[in-house]
């Protein structure tokens, strides 16, 4: 078939439309398998078609028989390409308040969406209650606000706090009981 490509693509060069013509119509089948397995997008098939056969006898145009290389594995990897990047820039416009057709109706493509995440509520209650315990830790003193630091924040031991702090351990111990309680008051809404 090379052969008699070999002759076709010839005739093509020098303006022979019947010779476009036969060209054309035994790559449809190469440009209708480049179609298939490259372009991924919405544009119409036929359309697909058309710029498949233009793009044929442009690079029918182009080729060059002098570089050796056999002129359907040329055109192959042409219209990949063409194809490939065709399908990558086309663009699917997609709205969330598309409908889509779900048994016997239709429903909005964002309630096919899962949500994943917390609800409203529970992040509106997070966040009064991130503020209340802000304000809880305002009320203690700086002592009561670095033994609960050093201790919940930082991991130490209450030992180790009433080195560093060089009290009493008993003293760590009753500076957090009331830093809790105070806490407690401020909390209970």
């Amino acid at each position: 078939m090379e052969y008699l490509l070999k002759d076709l693509i010839l005739d093509c060069k020098e303006g022979s439309k019947t010779a476009k013509e036969e060209v054309l119509e035994r790559l449809r089948p190469l440009i209708m398998a480049s179609i298939k397995k490259y372009y991924y997008g919405s544009e119409p098939y036929e359309d697909l078609l058309q710029d498949g056969y233009m793009k044929t006898l442009a690079e029918i145009e182009r080729f060059d028989e002098v570089r050796g290389v056999p002129f359907l594995g040329f055109i192959k990897q042409q219209l990949r390409y063409f194809y490939m990047d065709k399908g990558r820039k086309s663009t699917i416009e997609i709205s969330l308040n598309n409908l889509i057709l779900e048994g016997d109706g239709t429903t909005e493509f964002i309630d096919m969406i899962p949500d994943d995440g917390p609800a409203i509520e529970d992040l509106l209650m997070k966040e009064e209650t991130d503020y209340a315990l802000g304000q809880a830790l305002e009320s203690l003193t700086e002592k009561q606000r670095r033994v609960l630091m050093l201790h919940y924040g930082h991991g130490m031991s209450f030992v180790k706090i009433a080195g560093k702090l060089d009290v009493h351990y008993q003293t760590v111990i009753k500076t957090r009981d009331v830093a809790f309680r105070r806490i407690k008051v401020h909390l209970s809404f």
